[in-house]
């Protein structure tokens, strides 16, 4: 007696059937694969866009402290050459002047010129970053970058500027200023860092059912 009488037809199905099996198992992987690869450009672009506005913003950090640089040089030159003692002084206003003359070179009579060069050398500063933000007693200083148009990266920063890192003193007419230890003229209050979600280009995951076109 023939138990099994269309052994040739058991086998093609189970041929197809695999043929399927690898068919999907091959259209998953393409799929997954692709979805891979997407995610990883955009993770790729989106490093490339932080990096890139967090450059600007350091490359803000080092122009900040250049311009309070600038407004030590200016105390510097003005304390040396005694400009508090003369009158008609254009950079410095006369009641700044006659407030320096009366306490002589205090450590606060020191700080409000500082604080008054300080505020003329920003300002200038502005000029290259017109986010840049003074608060009226130079306490501190809030800026904001955005990479492009888009706002693909982002950061908001807020610096406070430290008082005058060096104490200024005369005797026998002789100025002399000294540096304070480990003295730095400003530092960071806050840091934010953030990337806009483009909702245009938000994409659903595959629930991995297979449709007509894929």
């Amino acid at each position: 007696m023939q138990l099994f009488s269309n052994e040739e037809g058991s086998a093609s199905v189970l041929v197809i059937f695999m043929m399927i099996v690898l068919v999907t198992l091959g259209a998953y992987s393409i799929v997954s694969a692709h979805v891979n690869y997407s995610f990883s450009q955009k993770a790729l672009a989106w490093n490339k866009n932080f990096y890139s506005c967090d450059l600007m913003a350091e490359e803000f950090l080092k122009d900040l402290d250049l311009a309070l640089a600038k407004a030590e040089k200016e105390i510097g030159l003005y304390v040396s050459t005694k400009g508090y003692e003369k009158s008609g002084n254009g950079t410095v206003p006369e009641e700044l002047r006659d407030e320096i003359r009366q306490r002589g070179l205090t450590k606060e009579s020191m700080n409000l010129l500082y604080r008054h060069c300080a505020y003329g050398a920003l300002e200038k500063l502005q000029e290259k970053y017109p986010s840049m933000a003074i608060s009226d007693g130079l306490e501190e200083v809030t800026i904001n970058f955005s990479l492009d148009e888009e706002k693909n990266a982002n950061i908001r920063a807020k610096i406070l500027i430290e008082p005058l890192i060096f104490n200024v003193t005369e005797k026998d007419g002789v100025v002399r200023a000294t540096k304070s230890a480990n003295a730095k003229r400003c530092r960071i209050e806050k840091w934010e860092q953030w990337q806009e979600v483009q909702e245009d280009q938000a994409q659903e995951l595959w629930d991995g059912i297979p449709r007509g076109g894929m």
